[in-house]
């Protein structure tokens, strides 16, 4: 993780905190949410360090829960990919 420690970033059921920033985790179903991930993001200004550190999260996460080696992969592959569309918000503030 760049710029944030590990003990900065905290996840549970309910939302997620990454440094002095909470985040509220919905849980609608896909096809329920009305905003894309950017749209839904973009206020936040999600940096890409703060977007590394959850997917550490996630991967430390994954590991706790003993998901083999596949599946955690292609989790964190798939969180991955959504990262230009979370950090959207993020670049554009800084134009």
């Amino acid at each position: 993780m760049v710029g944030i420690a590990r003990s900065q970033v905290h996840a549970d059921s309910v939302g997620l905190r990454c440094g002095r920033r909470a985040i509220t985790i919905h849980r609608d179903k896909p096809e329920q949410s009305k905003l894309g991930l950017e749209k839904a993001h973009w206020g936040l200004r999600i940096s890409p360090e703060e977007f590394d550190a959850v997917a550490a999260e996630l991967a430390r996460t994954l590991d706790y829960y003993g998901v083999p080696e596949r599946e955690k992969g292609e989790v964190l592959a798939a969180f991955e990919a959504h990262k230009e569309e979370v950090n959207a918000g993020y670049f554009a503030a800084k134009r």
